[in-house]
């Protein structure tokens, strides 16, 4: 595949600066830290376009704070000019990531997502017997710095690009182990940076071990067959090639009859029916006693209650879920 250089200009053109900071201020247009940076934003979007011309980007002043999700996670989240850096950078590179990618990964990629995801994986569950579900071990901590440095070499020649993308990878590393090891979640350049890590297990899966019935979701791994013995035997090549050359460990297979549900991105997928995941449905009936909560205590207007309970309900009625969603809607009568 041919190399890509000289997009540090398009990456700084005034246009492009703009268009990224409208992107980061989505969702934050009554936040302090974007209320804040607004009075002076032609001077600080100047300073950016200036520190990626030279590719001294000012990163890694970070601020850390914990989700569960269901699970926790430590989420960190860089301030706001540094996110609009992000914009920048995915907003030219992202169709150069793009080319790298085969069909079947879904995560980042525009016209893919969650919801394509599902659709293929249900395709496979009605046409094959069993799947193997691959989940790699704390995914994002243990993305190795050094490896992603030179596969990111492997499309980009532009020195000082890769000096921008190197320095954004060097702000963060997890405090166990070497310093050379995690992502920080929230960073859009992370997601981005993790999805196009694990093309390369994509590349070996599907040219290598010849897997027809594959997908992925970031490190969310699933191959279907009629054969166990085939799938066991494709997991554990999967298995070795993570460990030898992406320096990533897998958790324990689940490998199970798609006659039992297959257990991915917060659904259970029958062969013609789904199911939402009992911790899903506790998650989607917590939040939406929270966002009730809070529109009745009067910190929420209408518009923003139905802002926040759209995404969720949009989410459960994937699923078989019109009892669930009748019984709660029942509460905003009450």
């Amino acid at each position: 595949m041919k190399r890509i250089g000289n997009l540090l200009e398009a990456i700084a053109d005034t246009e492009n600066i703009e268009l990224a900071y409208w992107k980061a201020q989505r969702g934050k247009k009554y936040k302090n830290i974007v209320c804040r940076n607004r009075p002076c934003l032609w001077k600080e979007l100047a300073d950016l376009r200036q520190q990626i011309l030279s590719s001294d980007v000012k990163v890694g002043n970070y601020h850390f704070f914990k989700i569960y999700d269901p699970k926790e996670r430590v989420v960190c989240s860089a301030d706001f000019l540094e996110h609009v850096l992000h914009h920048a950078l995915i907003n030219v590179c992202s169709p150069y990531f793009e080319r790298h990618f085969i069909h079947d990964t879904y995560a980042c990629r525009k016209g893919k997502g969650p919801f394509k995801a599902l659709e293929r994986a249900k395709t496979y569950q009605r046409k094959y017997r069993f799947f193997l579900k691959l989940d790699v071990r704390k995914y994002f901590d243990t993305v190795d710095h050094v490896i992603l440095k030179e596969k990111l070499e492997r499309i980009f020649k532009d020195k000082l690009l890769l000096k921008v993308f190197f320095r954004i990878i060097d702000s963060y590393h997890v405090t166990d182990g070497d310093g050379n090891k995690g992502l920080p979640l929230g960073n859009l350049t992370s997601q981005y940076f993790a999805n196009f890590y694990l093309s390369f297990a994509d590349h070996y899966a599907k040219e290598v071990l010849h897997t027809t019935a594959y997908v992925r979701y970031m490190d969310d791994i699933v191959i279907w067959s009629n054969r166990k013995d085939e799938l066991i035997a494709k997991g554990e090549e999967l298995k070795r090639f993570l460990k030898e050359s992406l320096f990533l460990e897998l958790k324990q297979f689940y490998l199970n009859s798609n006659d039992n549900g297959l257990p991915f991105l917060g659904y259970l997928l029958y062969r013609n029916k789904v199911k939402l995941q009992q911790k899903r449905k506790r998650r989607f009936i917590r939040k939406f006693n929270e966002y009730i909560y809070y529109f009745r205590m009067g910190r929420w207007t209408q518009e923003d209650l139905a802002l926040h309970l759209r995404p969720i309900f949009a989410y459960a009625d994937y699923a078989e879920t019109i009892g669930l969603r009748e019984r709660i809607l029942l509460k905003l009568n009450k």
